[in-house]
């Protein structure tokens, strides 16, 4: 679960506002790939404690 330790680190770096990065422009590249790698950990992350917290409540 390494890669979820990955987001605050992210989010919190100065060159992104809210998860999009601001120099997108100089290698827009290697920032779009973080970007959507971030959006889709985030979604995952998301469904899946869903996921726990449904399956842990009507188990």
């Amino acid at each position: 679960m390494n890669f979820l330790n990955t987001i605050p680190q992210n989010l919190a770096d100065p060159q992104y506002v809210e998860g999009i990065p601001i120099s997108i422009h100089r290698d827009w590249p290697v920032s779009l790939k973080m970007f959507i790698r971030n959006q889709l950990v985030v979604v995952f992350w998301r469904r899946w404690s869903i996921w726990n917290t449904f399956w842990l409540d009507f188990r």
